[in-house]
């Protein structure tokens, strides 16, 4: 259930990245980083790029507090909103809405809200050099 909910971020975060662009038309740089929780690396989780002009937004999965965004998929050179999500289970199970009768494991947002849906981080993609970016959250 855990990868199928990230698996669901990244497939819209990935269409996100389609929406009225034509990929040959982009100019696109590779983007990678770090994120940190509570000065841990955040195990897992996904984190997004929206453009705050033009241009594609972009998304990359978190694995070990590390992500890539390949010169494929990424982002184009200006000013971005970075949402940072990720989910872990309660230790609860709970109905499962997608298949009547059977259970699924709870889950819980521990990114805060000013990381995600009322972000506060923002960067600046430069069009040449490294795009290395850090981010250190913390949960409270």
């Amino acid at each position: 259930m855990y990868r199928s909910v990230l698996w669901n971020v990244a497939l819209a975060g990935g269409l996100l990245m389609l929406c009225g662009c034509n990929a040959e038309d982009i100019d696109r740089v590779t983007v990678s980083g770090t994120v940190n929780l509570d000065g841990a690396p955040l195990a897992d989780g996904y984190i997004t790029l929206t453009p705050q002009g033009a241009g594609p937004s972009a998304g990359a999965e978190i694995v070990d507090g590390r992500f890539v965004f390949p010169l494929a998929g990424g982002p184009s050179p200006g000013s971005y909103k970075v949402g940072i999500v990720s989910y872990q289970p309660t230790g609860r199970q709970i109905a499962d809405m997608d298949n009547p009768g059977q259970m699924t494991d709870e889950l819980k947002a521990v990114i805060p809200d000013r990381y995600n849906k009322a972000s506060e981080l923002e960067i600046v993609v430069a069009a040449e050099g490294e795009n290395k970016l850090s981010f250190d959250l913390h949960s409270k």
